[in-house]
């Protein structure tokens, strides 16, 4: 570098570039101009080739300087590569994999001890519910106990009666001293059929179902009663039962004046209805009186209970008060027109009063509004005695469709059937018992009401 940087050699090469330049300018004068042309192009051409050989030289040189730099690079990564760091890759991923089943694991855990939480949480509940449904059971049955020993202590008190002899009071209006005699002013006439009510309601308290009970009557009438006065007996002791269970008796605001339904059902049982009558009474007036302020909807609903009560009472009075039970059917009919039960038993009371005319009447409306399966025993009926009618007048085509109707629903219930030696014998014992347990009766027929 030194020698070619020395003065001796430039000054060399540059009378060298001299003599060039003057050889160039003596050859230059003497051509031509297309001659200087062509000489300039081609001197153009030798100075781009002369400068790519200089930029590729100078690339090289570039990538000379640059290439172990990268082969540093290159080498300190092959220096720092692992051969294990696959395999640690994958070891990493089974430890995520077993975090996670170890999460879900926990999670699952907690969403299990919470589960149990709550579930003992409910049982816990669940107990205490139990132990205050048993309490107020306990509660419920001493009140009854309490209830039927001061039932039983107020008719041994005031009642004499002789279980031995199986005999029953007289005068058994007298249970309750406290009650006005002016209200007690429905008067007594016991037929063959009345005085078969505490029977019923005897068979009724010990879970005998209706039919048994309906065929037991007939044969206890021996056959005098028909089906429709069987039925609407055993209908209307025990929709008074259901008033007594359902407390209706004492929520009236007048009730500490009126006789407990503990009495009127010892009364029932005894075949006498006046105390059920004054009870019935009262209720139907007292909700009528409700009706005053109430809303259009809610005073239709009350005419159509009272018009139930009305039918309870009329069947009850109709064996002893044939124009009392009259007067409330046709209450029944002005507060619920509609109302088949109420026109059929006025049509009963229209026949036994001999007015045809009006029974007729009213057993085409029970006819009308009778439900086929609601009101099946008040459609037997009427058809019943509109077939009759029917026979009279001559009409027998009708007549016989309406004797059919009739005659399919009684069949169904078979109340003529002969009683067996056995069903005659376990009569025998509940007949001879019927007055013993009274109270106990008495205290299973309300065992379902609030006190």
């Amino acid at each position: 570098m030194e020698k070619l940087l020395s003065s001796e050699f430039v000054n060399k090469v540059f009378e060298q570039f001299s003599f060039v330049l003057n050889q160039l300018n003596i050859n230059i004068s003497e051509l031509d101009s297309i001659k200087i042309t062509a000489l300039a192009l081609i001197i153009s051409a030798l100075i781009i080739f002369v400068l790519l050989i200089i930029i590729v030289i100078f690339c090289n040189i570039v990538n000379l300087f640059r290439r172990p730099s990268s082969r540093s690079v290159s080498s300190d990564k092959s220096s720092n590569y692992d051969p294990d760091s696959v395999f640690s890759e994958e070891e990493q991923q089974e430890l995520e994999l077993e975090l996670q089943k170890e999460l879900d694991l926990a999670l699952a855990q907690r969403a299990e001890l919470e589960q149990k939480k709550e579930q003992e949480q409910l049982n816990l509940l669940m107990q205490n519910q139990e132990k205050e449904e048993n309490a107020r059971k306990k509660e419920q049955e001493e009140k009854d106990y309490q209830r039927l020993n001061s039932f039983k202590n107020k008719i041994d008190s005031e009642i004499s009666f002789d279980w031995k002899k199986q005999q029953t009071p007289t005068e058994t209006s007298n249970i309750n001293s406290n009650i006005d005699a002016s209200i007690l002013y429905y008067k007594q006439e016991v037929s063959k059929l009345y005085s078969l009510i505490g029977l019923l309601i005897n068979m009724f308290g010990r879970g005998v179902d209706d039919l048994k009970i309906a065929q037991t009557l007939n044969y206890k009438t021996q056959g005098l009663s028909d089906e429709n006065d069987i039925l609407k007996l055993i209908s209307a002791v025990k929709y008074f039962i259901s008033l007594c269970q359902s407390d209706k008796f004492y929520k009236l605001e007048n009730y500490q004046e009126l006789p407990d339904v503990e009495q009127a059902l010892y009364h029932l049982i005894n075949n006498d209805v006046s105390l059920a009558l004054v009870l019935l009474e009262n209720l139907m007036d007292k909700s009528i009186d409700k009706t005053n302020n109430a809303s259009e909807n809610k005073r239709q609903q009350i005419f159509s209970q009272v018009s139930d009560y009305a039918c309870c009472l009329g069947t009850l009075a109709e064996n002893s008060d044939l124009m009392l039970a009259t007067s409330v059917y046709e209450m029944a009919i002005e507060l619920n027109s509609n109302n088949a039960t109420a026109w059929s038993r006025l049509g009963d009371v229209y026949r036994q009063a001999n007015s045809e005319s009006k029974a007729i009447w009213a057993y085409q409306n029970a006819y009308s509004f009778a439900d086929s399966e609601i009101n099946a025993s008040e459609l037997a009926n009427a058809s019943q005695n509109m077939s009759n009618y029917l026979y009279a007048q001559g009409n027998t085509l009708q007549a016989t469709k309406m004797h059919n109707i009739a005659k399919q629903y009684y069949d169904s219930l078979n109340i003529n059937n002969i009683f067996t030696e056995q069903e005659i014998d376990a009569l025998k014992i509940i007949e001879n018992n019927q007055q013993q347990n009274i109270p106990e009766l008495i205290a299973s027929l309300l065992q379902n009401q609030r006190y």
